[in-house]
């Protein structure tokens, strides 16, 4: 595995697993580049490499064995494409991402994808020989406490975990909350967990003339292990991305049985079973509609009994099998 220090100190050693760096993987991006360009496949000749996994999902290295793994949509999205006009260095990163992938599956031998949505979106505008497969990610249930009493006489806190990127759409979240509170005795209080980036300022300013500074609290980044230990302490958890692949935030609220509501863009949809309330992420009217079906306690409970039995088909064990039998499908001298 070659990979910088600051990730390979974060997987455990293994016996099967050799762990390799340099001084180019650990630089910036272009002389990365350079390095995966000019060196890298005469470094994987001389470890006897016979199958190289890609999981940026682009191959720099001109090694032509290769399996590939689709990890972001967003350079697929032309909507929030647009979005982007006003930060041109940034949109010009994602459309070559969005090349250089689709060059990268074209040429592959196999390409991975984590839904059937992503899979779609690559066979649409590409045309490839290599072979395709659909593998999802998995959840570590048995790492998540699990909600057991529902209690909405009071406040209704709801919990979302998102950097606060303009496509996450928390500025349409906003004044559906606001209605909804103006309208209802029960109040609902926002949690926001999540890196503070470019959505963050206006996100701020929308709360300030809302006066809804008391309903809404950030707690900025939070690591993995603490998130999911208090996943089960809330009434819901909202996701109103319209831009993922394959955000596993969605499987854990649903491994600790709180109940979701959700964009309904795919691949969301695909991934919940449709077991979530949904809504329009771009609509604030839309999303007030979903907060007022939160009191429907019948449905509610419907709801989560066929979420946990549509997180069966989510295990990392599966996972771990289904990749590495399809990955030697290519493995040369086999």
């Amino acid at each position: 595995m070659w990979a910088p220090i600051n990730i390979l100190n974060q997987i455990p050693d293994k016996n099967f697993l050799i762990k390799k760096s340099n001084f180019y993987i650990n630089s910036n991006y272009f002389i990365k580049f350079l390095w995966c360009f000019i060196f890298m496949k005469k470094e994987l000749q001389r470890n006897n490499i016979s199958l190289l996994f890609v999981l940026n999902g682009i191959n720099f290295s001109r090694f032509s064995n290769y399996v590939g793994i689709s990890q972001n949509l967003l350079p697929f999205n032309k909507r929030e494409l647009l979005k982007l006009l006003n930060k041109p260095f940034f949109l010009l990163k994602l459309i070559l991402i969005r090349y250089l992938q689709l060059y990268s599956y074209k040429k592959s031998d196999g390409f991975i994808f984590l839904n059937s949505y992503a899979q779609s979106i690559f066979k649409s505008l590409s045309s490839s020989n290599s072979k395709t497969i659909v593998i999802p990610h998995g959840v570590n249930r048995q790492e998540i406490p699990v909600k057991v009493n529902f209690d909405l006489s009071n406040q209704i806190n709801i919990l979302s975990i998102s950097p606060i990127e303009k496509y996450k759409n928390y500025n349409v979240i906003i004044p559906a909350l606001k209605k909804f509170n103006d309208n209802n005795n029960r109040k609902i209080h926002l949690t926001i967990i999540g890196s503070y980036e470019s959505g963050y300022s206006q996100l701020k300013k929308i709360i300030r003339r809302l006066n809804l500074e008391s309903f809404v609290h950030f707690k900025g980044r939070l690591a993995h292990n603490d998130v999911i230990k208090i996943l089960h302490k809330y009434d819901f958890f909202i996701f109103s991305s319209s831009c993922e692949n394959f955000p596993i935030t969605l499987l854990e609220a649903a491994a600790a049985n709180v109940p979701i509501l959700c964009s309904n863009i795919q691949p969301m949809p695909e991934i919940l079973n449709n077991n979530a309330i949904f809504f329009n992420p771009y609509d604030s009217n839309s999303i007030y509609k979903s907060f007022d079906k939160i009191t429907n306690l019948n449905q509610i409970s419907l709801m989560l009994n066929n979420a946990r039995k549509a997180l069966n088909k989510y295990n990392w064990n599966v996972t771990t099998i289904k990749t590495f039998n399809f990955l030697n499908k290519f493995t040369r001298g086999k």
